[in-house]
């Protein structure tokens, strides 16, 4: 860890605290905040309804899919780790589900009518 050590309290003779440099910072945030050079791609093409898909990007990825209602009407469900994260009932022919993915984890989106569209932040 590049950290600057400082004298702090002494207990039992033993005393230190670590402060982030400011460089360690500035590559921990360029590295690991979400949307910090990130673009969102459309995955339309190449994601499937119920799905599972893996986040290898070693960063947090942003997942936005929006699902057709049938007559209307639709059920919606957004999973990491096959965990169900978001539910979305909606009375409309379309609706949003939008959740982050963490690095290493697996993702996916069901919708009762099917995907429309599908994008991600990475």
């Amino acid at each position: 860890m590049n950290c600057s050590t400082i004298t702090a309290n002494t207990i039992n003779g033993t005393s230190a605290t670590s402060l982030a440099t400011t460089s360690y910072v500035a590559s921990y945030v360029t590295t690991y905040s979400l949307g910090y050079n990130q673009t969102y791609n459309n995955m339309t093409s190449v994601r499937s309804n119920a799905t599972n898909y893996p986040n290898n990007t070693g960063r947090p990825i942003f997942v936005s899919v929006v699902g057709n209602g049938s007559a209307g009407f639709g059920n919606g469900y957004g999973y990491v780790n096959d965990v169900q994260i978001v539910f979305l009932n909606w009375p409309y022919t379309q609706a949003t589900i939008s959740f982050i993915v963490p690095p290493g984890a697996t993702y996916k989106v069901s919708h009762s009518g099917g995907i429309y569209s599908w994008y991600e932040l990475y």
